[in-house]
């Protein structure tokens, strides 16, 4: 029986849909570096990440084997794409922005997040009560407002662009290197979790008050920078990163 005018037109345009279809999936077939084998971890959780970032090195609870990658830092860690494993990636999965998604999760610190999140470290609500009622801007010190608040809202007045400028550089909510062109002293301080818990591994510098640490000057260098540390025990420099005006408490307390 033959075709009708209307069905051989539908042949004619479907057909070529599909020869172009099949040939872009054959040469992305082809051009696609696959892996040779599964990355897994110690319990058995498929992780592509590990066929690339092999050079991670962390304590033994986080270790890359133990953990993999995208629990920390989210992305897709069943994708063989660079562009698609990094999609979603968060950098520091300590930043209280995301951290119900990464530090929290069942197995992890899930019951941690939301101290850390009402500490005075991360809320800020004594120098900001504090601030706007000797500022004239409150009727006693007893405001109740956070930080998080303020991120929220965008509030602002004379008291709080003060604090902004001066006290924030030390609260939890600030992120790491957000200050562009600051010295790095400041743009380490902040990042939730990792403000406390983030170490440099052995013999790497790292920036203070007198002292600069320039950031990778070429890719080679930034590929080859070498993981931070999550450390249970926070370290006495951590402390007196942020703790070095006003009361002193982290220089007193090394007796300085």
């Amino acid at each position: 029986m033959a075709r009708t005018p209307r069905a051989l037109l539908s042949t004619l345009i479907f057909l070529p849909v599909v020869i172009l279809l099949v040939g872009y999936l054959i040469f992305r077939e082809r051009t696609v570096e696959r892996p040779q084998q599964l990355a897994v971890t110690t319990d058995g959780r498929v992780e592509m990440c590990l066929n690339c970032h092999t050079r991670e090195k962390l304590d033994g609870a986080h270790d890359t084997l133990v953990v993999g990658c995208s629990p920390c830092h989210l992305g897709d860690p069943l994708a063989i794409g660079k562009k698609e494993a990094h999609r979603g990636m968060v950098l520091n999965p300590g930043d209280l922005r995301v951290v119900e998604r990464t530090c929290s999760v069942e197995g992890c610190h899930p019951a941690d997040v939301h101290k850390v999140k009402n500490s005075l470290m991360a809320t800020n609500r004594g120098i900001l009560a504090t601030l706007l009622y000797y500022w004239g801007e409150r009727e006693d010190q007893h405001a109740d407002i956070s930080v998080e608040q303020l991120l929220k809202t965008g509030e602002t007045s004379l008291a709080i662009d003060y604090f902004r400028k001066l006290c924030a550089t030390c609260h939890l909510w600030k992120q790491k290197n957000d200050l562009p062109g600051a010295p790095a002293f400041f743009n380490e301080k902040g990042g939730g979790c990792s403000a406390c818990h983030y170490v440099l591994p052995p013999g790497v510098p790292r920036s203070t008050v007198t002292r600069d640490v320039p950031p990778p000057a070429t890719e080679e260098e930034r590929k080859n920078r070498p993981h931070p540390l999550v450390v249970k025990q926070v370290p006495e420099d951590n402390c007196i990163r942020c703790h070095n005006r006003s009361g002193r408490i982290g220089i007193s307390y090394v007796g300085l």
